[in-house]
């Protein structure tokens, strides 16, 4: 273990800097100039990934904020004077502060009490022994946290950086390592684990070899229960997942199988490997290689030509994950099943169903509320994966009707699917071409076009003959995927 230093010096940095500059003439931050005033002898610090993120050059808003020598109580009567403040439980000493005049939409402050955390031994984010200690040193309270890089802290009445354990170090250096000892710290949270994944794949760092050697001999452990109840709760997992592979697709594909993640918590992509396909049409490999080809699409320039630079929504990004999960369950070989050639008969169908059972047991849809980009819905997970192979046939063939049922509707993620046929074509090889055969792809989106424009022209789609509530009605039917076989 790398040897613990104690590292305070004002920072020459410019952007810590001028973070420090414009907290101190911020109105909204006016409390912390009056609580050094009214308290001279307290120490105020900003902590956490807001001081990494400056160092870094990226905008935050998750503002934390330590404050030293001054009690819990005189805290709280102190804040009410320039806003609204709710205690996070007694033990934990940390109040949600809002500003007077704080954006709605922005998140709470978090003013807290140094403290520090001693492990229970059940490994769950909440397994902690916590004491509050407002004479703690600064320094024992970053001693807590989970990585170098947000064991940081910018000393506000004088602008030096704290920094005990390298974190600045570890920056420049492009490193996620643990604080101290990280068997000891991912066993006291098993969910720092997955924390240290997807700091990895959103800012494009290695992770150190000691943290990396804890992570994949305790990732096993992922999967612990408490009774019925996960030790890692799997919304936490969800979180973590989905950050991680919006982050980087590709590369947090590679990260989660190399340290076990997917084994543990994903094992169904692992039958992608070396489940052989058609050279004819896939000479790229295997399905686990297409797959992570689909993933490398989602930053790709040629992505970005076709839906523009926004990063690609989280349910765009699992959907492309899982496109072809259905595949290896269905798989039947000349050799073994007398079929002509490799064939995947109702792997889109049979992989919609294996989707929504891993977003249910992984609570993918719990994180992020309805309208978030990193909202995955269950149903329309599996809905994209169940018709990902609507390209098989020439769009040209296609009825209008069926255009407007599929891309159209409002209540079906018809762009999120238009993306994922995007990826799963560009990864698509066929024999004898060194780049993919988008024909009907850009057959699609020429329909599409002449559709917008008879919406913009008309405001509407021509309507359909008959709808699902003609022949529920009519039949006495209840609403199902029969309804929509019945329409066609």
């Amino acid at each position: 273990m790398r040897h613990e230093r104690r590292h305070i010096t004002p920072t020459d940095d410019r952007r810590l800097a001028d973070l420090h500059a414009v907290l101190q003439n911020d109105s909204a931050f006016a409390f912390l100039g009056a609580l050094a005033t009214q308290y001279p002898e307290s120490g105020i610090a900003l902590v956490g990934g807001v001081v990494r993120d400056a160092l870094l050059g990226r905008a935050s808003k998750d503002y934390d904020f330590v404050v030293r020598g001054v009690r819990a109580e005189d805290i709280a009567t102190f804040l009410t004077q320039f806003g609204s403040i709710a205690l996070v439980g007694k033990n934990f000493g940390v109040y949600k502060f809002r500003p007077q005049g704080w954006p709605e939409d922005a998140e709470d402050i978090d003013i807290a009490l140094p403290r520090t955390e001693q492990s229970t031994g059940g490994g769950g984010y909440r397994d902690f022994d916590v004491q509050v200690d407002a004479a703690l040193p600064l320094e024992d309270d970053l001693s807590r946290r989970d990585l170098t890089i947000n064991a940081m802290a910018l000393d506000m009445r004088t602008g030096a950086l704290v920094d005990r354990f390298g974190g600045m170090e570890d920056l420049n250096g492009k490193i996620i390592r643990a604080v101290r000892d990280p068997h000891e710290r991912f066993r006291e949270d098993r969910s720092r684990m997955l924390r240290a994944l997807r700091f990895a794949a959103q800012l494009g760092f290695d992770i150190d070899p000691q943290t990396m050697e804890a992570i994949r001999a305790l990732m096993p452990t992922i999967n612990e229960q408490r009774g019925e109840e996960f030790v890692t709760p799997r919304e936490i997992v969800a979180r973590e997942f989905i950050k991680s592979f919006v982050a980087a697709p590709a590369w947090s594909l590679d990260l989660w199988d190399s340290t076990g993640a997917i084994r543990e918590l994903l094992p169904e992509l692992l039958a992608m490997k070396e489940c052989t396909q058609p050279p004819a049409y896939h000479s790229e490999g295997d399905v686990w290689m297409h797959t992570r080809r689909a993933l490398a699409v989602l930053e790709s320039a040629e992505y970005r030509s076709e839906f523009g630079a926004e990063r690609p929504s989280a349910l765009v990004t699992v959907g492309v994950l899982f496109h072809d999960i259905g595949k290896p369950p269905t798989q039947k070989t000349p050799e073994r099943d007398g079929t002509d050639r490799i064939r995947f008969d109702g792997h889109d169908t049979m992989g919609g169903t294996m989707a929504r059972a891993i977003a249910q047991r992984l609570a993918l849809a719990a994180p992020f509320e309805r309208h978030h980009p990193l909202h995955v819905d269950t149903e329309e997970l599996g809905w994209i994966i169940d018709h990902h192979l609507l390209l098989l046939e020439d769009p040209v063939k296609l009825r209008s009707a069926t255009i407007e049922k599929y891309f159209f509707h409002p209540n079906r993620p018809g762009d999120a699917l238009l993306r994922v046929m995007f990826c799963d074509g560009s990864a698509s090889i066929p024999a004898g071409l060194e780049a993919a055969d988008l024909a009907h792809f850009q057959s699609l989106q020429h329909r599409l076009r002449e559709l917008r424009a008879l919406v913009a022209e008309r405001d509407r789609l021509p309507k359909a003959a008959i709808s699902g509530s003609d022949i529920m009605q009519r039949f006495g039917l209840p609403p199902g995927s029969r309804i929509g076989e019945l329409i066609e």
